[in-house]
């Protein structure tokens, strides 16, 4: 199993700066760790995690995305999550999970996010 760096860190200033927060259904957690990542038909590989939320996150990936593409996340603890890319700009892309992250789930995933 990897072992991934998660910390709670500030936006960082080459970050596309998520959308305002009254215009979203649940709040982003700022990030920034290392996660794996893969789209289909590709091995998996390293991405920088920025934000998430339950509904999805903002990524830092050398990976060339597409909108619309599917990819599966792994996320410390848990199971591979699978979400389509939504944006894409340059190296960043937002992406929605397929299925919304419960409450419970999100709030253990923010958990170790600020355990370090």
């Amino acid at each position: 199993m990897d072992v991934i760096d998660i910390s709670i860190g500030t936006a960082r200033t080459d970050a596309r700066p998520p959308e305002p927060a009254e215009a979203r259904r649940h709040a982003r957690e700022m990030t920034d760790a290392r996660i794996g990542m893969r789209k289909r038909g590709y091995p998996r590989t390293k991405a920088d995690l920025t934000d998430i939320s339950q509904t999805g996150f903002r990524i830092d990936s050398a990976l060339n995305l597409a909108e619309g593409e599917t990819v599966f996340v792994y996320l410390p603890g848990f199971q591979p999550l699978v979400a389509k890319v939504v944006w894409r700009d340059g190296f960043l892309a937002g992406c929605r999970f397929d299925t919304p992250i419960s409450d419970y789930i999100y709030d253990r995933l923010v958990e170790a996010v600020r355990r370090g």
